[in-house]
């Protein structure tokens, strides 16, 4: 190993050094703000109501009260603002410096700044927002959570929020970097726009969910009778806010990434970019499903006469999945689409790739583990239906004659939802896995496949240990004449129920581990002949080494003539004395 040069080591050293005071600075400028803006916020809500009058400081409105937190809020303020001026002005008067602009730390910064200030913004304008929409509505302002004094807290901090995102993103661009980051600045910004827009869809997904259930609650309590006046105005305000908010938010960030692969086309093959369009269908697919198995569920127990709640309940338990459903489906093929035409556009990274095997794999093991224990709770009501309800006599046959109807709703249910999710996403990744070629042998050595087929091996193996020696423990107690072994009880259905469907399950990932150490995880090594190009080339390449020996030699010859040539002159031009 070469030493390093006293410039090297000059080099590495200030670097150091800058890396220091670079975390010094900037955290000292982050946390200085953060208090800073939460000490202005308490501020100004004591002074807001105490200058308006607010319904909750009736009663603590005394002159020691207000004193305290005005003492308290304006120390803080007056301490954390001067800290953060002097730090943070320091760093920016250092910005033209050679990699200052661009250093991870400082990106760390300013996106930690702007999400911190962004939040409480979202915050005061969905207050806002969600006040003004109720007075729409006709809420009265006696019970509106803006009056006296709140409207004016809220609209002044969120002012404030806006100004700091603002001049934080505008210093974000005159560092001449955006979309084109290196490292870790880089992944800070991803994680940035990608919280941003996962907040945005939550929003989206709550919002219309909560308008589409006020009115599907609306439209059952018109049929279940009078209903108290007014009750939906606040459920309605409040989605009708997250849905505005959650649209501006999400167009905003959408505009920016869109921005930004127009740049640099790169950023669409990033791991982060499809971790977060994963999420995005992951979201979608879970508002889909969850609540579909719900709905189903409770459709199978009407239908089986197990349901014990009146009409009125049922249908109001039904409101918040027909809600959720729609939405959900929007969000899941939505995102499925601009992933496919990302995809498909921008190919794919080792990243990327990464990333979709990570979400295969997931979502394959989800749907395996809903599929499960759905099939359990099949089984179990089959074995019920056989053996638990036919011993049932008396009274108690009366009250649990339909035992296997709860376990053969949820049952259906959940198999309904993980069959189709778990076998779609399995023969994807099996087709893959199978593939003779370098696409198949990257898929059967990636490690999210070795982690998904050992570890459900691993846990369908526990699972067998623990319910199948169960039962034998009882059916040995039977052989052995015990007249309380209680082999047709409940239990010990469900534990046969969940160890048959165990040994399937570690059947058929067995098989899969078995095959693809059959195929391997090396490409087979092909003896590979010389072409016809490759000989002639070779040939020529032989030619010219002979023809370059040849001149070669003649010029040795050459030399070696001249040099006889030389010596016999001198030989000749000597004086008598040195010749004897």
């Amino acid at each position: 190993m070469t030493p390093a040069t006293p410039s090297q080591q000059e080099t590495d050293s200030s670097s150091r050094l800058a890396t220091i005071r670079r975390l010094y600075f900037y955290l000292v400028a982050l946390v200085s703000l953060l208090v800073a803006f939460a000490s202005f916020a308490g501020l100004l809500d004591i002074l807001t109501s105490v200058w308006l009058g607010e319904r909750g400081l009736v009663d603590v409105n005394t002159v020691d009260y207000v004193r305290n937190s005005v003492a308290r809020s304006a120390g803080l303020l007056l301490v954390s603002t001067p800290l953060f001026l002097i730090h943070w002005g320091y760093m920016q008067r250092r910005q033209a410096e050679a990699g200052e602009s661009r250093a991870a730390v400082r990106k760390f910064f300013l996106y930690t700044a702007s999400a911190a200030a962004l939040i409480p913004t979202l915050q005061s304008i969905y207050a806002l927002l969600d006040g003004i929409i109720q007075s729409a509505l006709g809420e009265p302002l006696a019970t509106n959570d803006l009056w006296p004094s709140a409207w004016l807290y809220h609209l002044l901090l969120a002012c404030a929020g806006i100004g700091l995102v603002g001049y934080f993103q505008s210093v974000l661009r005159s560092d001449g970097d955006l979309g084109h980051e290196d490292g870790w600045s880089g992944v800070f910004r991803r994680l940035y726009l990608a919280g941003i827009g996962l907040a945005a869809l939550l929003m989206l997904l709550f919002g219309a969910t909560g308008v589409l259930e006020s009115s599907w609650q609306f439209l059952f309590d018109s049929f279940s009778g009078p209903a108290t006046v007014g009750w939906w105005r606040v459920s309605l305000s409040n989605g009708l806010t997250l849905v505005l908010i959650g649209a501006f938010v999400r167009h905003y960030h959408w505009r920016r990434w869109s921005q930004i692969f127009d740049q640099n086309p790169d950023e669409a093959r990033t791991g982060l970019r499809r971790l977060y369009l994963y999420a995005g269908v992951l979201i979608g697919a879970l508002a889909t499903l969850i609540p579909a198995a719900s709905l189903l569920s409770e459709t199978l127990l009407w239908l089986f006469g197990a349901s014990t709640l009146p009409m009125s309940e049922v249908l109001d338990g039904l409101a918040t999945p027909l809600a959720y459903i729609p939405v959900g489906i929007a969000i899941w093929f939505g995102y499925s689409r601009i992933l496919s035409s990302e995809a498909s556009r921008f190919d794919d990274s080792r990243e990327s790739a990464l990333v979709d095997r990570i979400y295969n794999y997931t979502v394959t093991a989800t749907g395996l583990a809903l599929l499960w224990l759905g099939a359990v709770d099949l089984l179990q009501a089959i074995l019920d239906w056989l053996f638990v309800a036919t011993n049932i006599v008396g009274a108690a046959a009366s009250s649990s004659g339909r035992v296997w109807a709860q376990p053969l709703a949820n049952g259906l249910s959940l198999l309904a939802i993980g069959a189709p999710v778990w076998s779609l996403h399995w023969r994807t990744v099996q087709l893959r896995a199978t593939d003779s070629g370098e696409e198949g042998l990257a898929e059967r050595a990636s490690g999210p496949r070795k982690a998904y087929l050992y570890g459900v091996a691993f846990v369908a193996a526990l699972l067998i240990l623990a319910f199948l020696a169960q039962v034998i423990y009882r059916l040995l107690l039977v052989a052995l004449g015990d007249p309380n072994a209680q082999v047709f009880s409940p239990e010990t259905v469900a534990e046969a129920a969940r160890s048959l469907i165990a040994v399937v399950v570690l059947f058929i990932h067995a098989r899969a581990i078995r095959q693809d150490a059959r195929l391997g995880v090396r490409l087979p090594e092909v003896e590979k002949r010389p072409g016809e190009d490759e000989i002639a080339q070779a040939r020529q390449r032989i030619e010219e080494l002979e023809g370059e020996l040849a001149a070669a030699r003649l010029a040795l010859g050459q030399l070696e003539a001249a040099t006889k040539s030389v010596e016999e002159m001198s030989a000749a031009e000597a004086p008598p004395s040195q010749a004897h």
